[in-house]
């Protein structure tokens, strides 16, 4: 059963000219908790375009421009359609032509013969002909700024340049267990710090508390500690803990620098009684695994079972939330890992990764209805896939406020750089703040969805209103990749709109055009003071999920049966994918899904998904504050 889903992530539609402007959106409410600018309004907006016809509302997303030759430019908008009172989304792509006039004294553009040249709904019902519908919403002229459409171009280009260096697909370490066990993952070769007052030291480069006294190791787990001799195990119930665990403890509570471990019991119904949280004294403990590689755990609830796939000959293993599947033609095992599939004759491996296009044909017959009809999303080709690229590029936007959102970054030590592979850039990497150097005096960073500017690291920094187009050249080898997802879509004296893709999150497009989550590489963590955690692909079971009841989602592990799960507390455990922070963050989740109600609080407007969007249900993974 998955853990943490997260409906279809708002993912940054390539910026786009806010140009192409279809026909304005329905008014905005006067009791809209999040109003949006006019159509006309400065800042570009609103985004996405609402409509309702023929039983079916579609919301229209920013627009990506693909190419302009001559006096013609062609533009690729992501779509949105639900029927109407219904959770069902269908997701496709609409391509427009149109003419133009450019003005360059005017710095305007004047489109006319806008049309609809082509589209894809990859799962739409037959019959339906909703390219028909949204080429009649679209207005027969409108005048776009010349700036914004050059920015667009320029940035399509750069992107270009970075997807012709493609994610890593590099086996990580497959773990199989079939009891209940915790994969903690460290970042790397394991660093020590000691823990004032204490005597103890502690692990820095790992979000759980781990704890070195002497020569025992500690963790922390549920209501107490588990213990081994070495970070290898084996791990043990501790029966007389140092006292000095105590006062660590405290520390990391008040400070809000760890995972304790520590779950939450799912909510009662009704007139039942609340349930106790899990301890240690009534067990089972799960097996301890730590890893200092990228590294996955696939449990199953006892020994493997196999159930057929009927119309296949396939045949996958039920009794686990991980996806698992045997080719009986072949007898290779095949395991689904962060969207990519890695084949081999048995668990102990050796494991070796599988290009979409070799996979079993049968992979692509596995019935909708299926319990496993989720893997259909990871078979390139299939209209879940295709959707699920689709989804994928749907932005969360909001409008922030230049005079209230404020950056200043921390640093360990003076800024240190370093180049960014491929481009003139550089980053600095003993900050915790993703921050990039584009010459001497421009400085850019991105923190929790907003782009900031100044002329040198430390500032002053103010809210940017455009970003230099070669910042979006950085390339998956890069740890700060995944800022090429946040986009700035305009502006004016007093706001910026900005908005961002899930790639900002963590998935990613594959050559084998479907979703997967990370870019596969490896990245070395800055370890000083603080640990700062880059990005990571392995260790969290993520995994695309599909069905035809709920369409794609996203989830992150599989639970086992109160009490031996909850909070944080899974067959896996790692730093989650969100945002840099020290003292063994890593990366983290953010509240519902988006960033910018979680952490701008009053600077900002968040535009609430109109038509479709993120949802994030983590059971008892609670957001940290910013610091």
């Amino acid at each position: 059963m998955v853990t943490a889903l997260l409906r279809p992530a708002p993912s940054l539609l390539r910026l786009a000219a806010a140009a192409l402007l279809l026909a304005p959106a329905a008014p905005v409410r006067a009791d809209d908790p999040y109003p949006e600018p006019s159509a006309a309004g400065p800042v570009d907006g609103p985004w996405p375009r609402t409509y309702q016809e023929d039983g079916f509302d579609f919301a229209v997303y920013q627009p990506q421009v693909e190419k302009w030759e001559g006096d013609r430019i062609t533009s690729r908008f992501a779509v949105a359609v639900n029927r109407a009172g219904q959770e069902e989304t269908f997701y496709g792509v609409i391509w427009t032509q149109a003419r133009t006039d450019v003005d360059k004294e005017q710095g305007r553009v004047h489109l006319s013969d806008i049309r609809v040249v082509r589209s894809s709904f990859p799962s739409a019902p037959k019959g339906t002909n909703w390219a028909e519908v949204l080429d009649r919403k679209l207005p027969d002229d409108a005048d776009v700024s010349l700036e914004r459409l050059q920015t667009s171009l320029a940035i399509r280009t750069a992107e270009k340049r970075q997807k012709a260096v493609p994610v890593k697909n590099d086996p990580p370490a497959i773990l199989f267990r079939t009891a209940p066990a915790l994969l903690v993952y460290v970042d790397g070769e394991p660093v020590f710090r000691a823990v004032a007052g204490t005597g103890l030291m502690r692990l820095v480069n790992t979000r759980a508390l781990v704890l070195r006294g002497g020569e025992r190791f500690y963790l922390h787990l549920f209501d107490g500690w588990m213990e081994a001799p070495a970070l290898a195990g084996p791990w043990a119930v501790s029966r007389l803990p140092p006292t000095a665990l105590a006062s660590a403890l405290e520390a990391s509570r008040r400070a809000g620098d760890a995972d304790l471990l520590q779950p939450e019991p799912p909510e009662p119904e009704e007139g039942e009684p609340a349930a106790a949280l899990p301890s240690l004294a009534q067990g089972p403990v799960p097996e301890i695994i730590v890893a200092t590689r990228p590294t996955e755990l696939v449990v199953t609830e006892g020994p493997p079972e196999l159930e057929a796939i009927a119309g296949t000959g396939l045949l996958y293993w039920r009794n686990t939330g991980s996806t698992v599947v045997v080719d009986q033609a072949s007898g290779d095992l095949y395991a689904l890992l962060a969207g990519r599939w890695f084949r081999s004759r048995t668990t102990a491996g050796p494991w070796q990764f599988v290009p979409g296009k070799k996979l079993p044909r049968d992979f692509a017959r596995v019935p909708e209805g299926h319990e496993k009809a989720s893997l259909l999303t990871a078979v390139p080709g299939t209209p879940q896939a295709r959707e699920a690229v689709i989804a994928n590029s749907i932005p969360q936007t909001a409008v922030v406020n230049r005079g209230e959102a404020r950056l200043d970054p921390a640093f360990d030590g003076e800024p240190q750089l370093a180049p960014i592979e491929g481009t003139p850039l550089a980053y600095v990497v003993n900050s915790a703040t993703p921050i990039i150097r584009v010459d001497a005096q421009s400085w850019y960073a991105v923190v929790n969805g907003v782009w900031f500017v100044a002329t040198g690291p430390r500032g002053p920094w103010a809210v940017a209103d455009r970003v230099p187009a070669v910042i979006y050249t950085i390339p998956p080898s890069s740890p700060l990749h995944y800022v090429t997802y946040v986009r700035i879509y305009g502006a004016d004296a007093e706001a910026v709109r900005v908005g961002y893709t899930p790639g900002y999150l963590g998935t990613v497009v594959s050559p084998d055009y479907v979703v997967v989550y990370g870019t596969g590489w490896w990245y070395r963590p800055w370890i000083g003071t603080y640990w700062y955690g880059p990005p990571l692909t392995y260790g969290f079971g993520w995994n695309v999920t599909w069905s035809p009841w709920d369409g794609w989602t996203v989830g992150f592990g599989w639970d086992w049966p109160w009490p031996w799960y909850a909070g944080g507390v899974r067959p896996w455990w790692g730093p989650m994918p969100w945002a840099y922070r020290p003292w063994g963050w890593g990366y983290r989740p953010v509240s519902h899904g988006n960033v910018y109600g979680g952490y701008w609080g009053h600077a900002v407007r968040p535009a609430p998904p109109r038509g479709a969007g993120w949802r994030l249900a983590p059971p008892g993974i609670a957001p940290r504050p910013a610091p």
